[in-house]
């Protein structure tokens, strides 16, 4: 079965359902994730060199990868189609 997970931040899933998640992929389940909603691209988190967004994607894509699943940002597939979020 494809199951779409679409979450507002990059932290949701995994501290919503990261459990289920992970038990519905090990089942053989694809899991599709969006991440709706990103860091402004001006904000910084203090004692990181990169900026808010760059550090929110990178965690995000870590905890994806320990359950299995590959994650899709909406604000990379919006700016690919030219609209803003």
């Amino acid at each position: 079965m494809k199951i779409l997970i679409y979450s507002a931040h990059c932290d949701d899933l995994e501290t919503g359902m990261g459990g289920t998640a992970k038990l519905l992929k090990n089942a053989g389940h694809e899991i599709i994730s969006i991440v709706t909603t990103l860091p402004p691209r001006d904000k910084r988190y203090e004692g990181f060199d990169e900026d808010a967004i760059t550090t929110r994607k990178r965690e995000s894509r870590e905890a994806h990868k320990y359950l299995g699943i590959d994650p899709q940002f909406l604000q990379d597939i919006s700016e690919e189609l030219n609209f803003p979020v």
